[in-house]
């Protein structure tokens, strides 16, 4: 029997996780993932396929505390009561997520630490503006190549793309490819820091999106498991040339899946939406479901899947599918953050 999506949350609550805001240990409502195609008897990613995928799911929380305000453009500092010994969040990638406040659900990543200060990379386009004294935080493992998909049973020539937009880009190349070996992830070429050798401890975003391809192997089950998302869901939507379009491939930090109306997105009259389909076979694949925003609802563009016309409000974003944001030309240059509360963290108080 295929898995599909399993949350053990029915019986935690928003309380429980935050109880102790200062204190290290939390318990987070847990749960796993399949992405790709769920149809019983099917593998999830068919051989010589693409998969537009992203991560429904966050690691579990290792540190929460509050902060104060941020005086640099780079620096996270957590209130009294953080001890930490000098870079010990760094021996293994981990990340800083603001869970309160304005800026809740940025991500960033720790490149070192004192005792109770963080010095982050920021995602693309984000800054630390809108934190406030009390606002509160949590460090958790990044997501890597060589700890994402689990106990699932990678064959050697799988690939990963991820694509670090630029510009004013629109349909663009991928600009960093892994590959494979059977045992470990390596660079296939990194046009953005050329790397090379072993990319096991390669960082993947919340939100990010980014292709998994197969060779002449499928992939029979392809399942994330980790802490359910009790915060907001963020990430930069960014629009960089005047007059010209401009991609971004992200997807929604939610393990169930969630109706357009309720997904927060929407920026300007004119901005599409381009989504692949996750049971198709196939390389290189166009979109088969295209929306367009009005400025006040989504409609279908076009949909080759079920031939749906008229409003897509009611369209559902697939839990673990990323797609193409497609910021129209017109629209004017500067990035949009966007952040959105899930629909079901509110029912987990129930």
């Amino acid at each position: 029997m295929k898995k599909s999506t399993i949350l053990t949350i029915g019986a935690i609550t928003m309380g429980v996780l935050f109880a102790n805001a200062q204190n290290t240990a939390v318990t987070d409502p847990s749960g796993y993932v399949s992405l790709g195609n769920t149809d019983e008897g099917q593998p999830a990613v068919a051989a010589n396929t693409d998969l537009y995928a992203t991560i429904p799911l966050l690691q579990n929380t290792k540190y929460t505390g509050k902060v104060e305000l941020p005086t640099e453009a780079n620096k996270l500092k957590f209130q009294s009561g953080a001890a930490f010994t000098t870079n010990q969040w760094t021996g293994t990638s981990h990340c800083v997520m603001i869970t309160s406040g304005a800026k809740e659900g940025l991500t960033a990543i720790i490149q070192s630490h004192t005792a109770d200060e963080l010095t982050l990379t920021l995602p693309n386009g984000a800054s630390l503006t809108g934190i406030v004294a009390d606002d509160t935080a949590k460090i958790i493992p990044c997501w890597t190549a060589s700890n994402l998909f689990g106990n699932s049973v990678i064959p050697a020539g799988t690939q990963m793309f991820f694509f670090n937009v630029g510009p004013g880009e629109t349909n663009s190349s991928a600009k960093v490819a892994l590959v494979y070996s059977g045992a470990n992830w390596f660079y296939q070429f990194d046009l953005v820091n050329q790397s090379t050798g072993n990319a096991d401890d390669f960082i993947i975003h919340p939100s990010e999106g980014f292709v998994i391809r197969t060779g002449a192997s499928p992939i029979a089950s392809l399942v994330v498991t980790g802490a359910v998302p009790v915060t907001k869901h963020s990430a930069i939507l960014t629009k960089a040339v005047a007059n010209q379009a401009e991609d971004n491939i992200v997807g929604y930090t939610s393990p169930v899946g969630e109706k357009m109306s309720a997904t927060g997105l929407g920026i300007t009259a004119g901005d599409t939406i381009l989504i692949f389909d996750k049971k198709a076979q196939g390389q290189n694949k166009s979109a088969q479901i295209g929306l367009v925003y009005s400025g006040t609802n989504w409609f279908y563009q076009f949909d080759l899947i079920n031939s749906q016309t008229g409003n897509a409000d009611n369209y559902v974003l697939e839990p673990g599918t990323s797609f193409v944001y497609r910021r129209v030309a017109n629209a004017g240059v500067g990035n949009e953050e966007w952040s959105k509360l899930p629909s079901y963290v509110p029912g987990l108080n129930d």
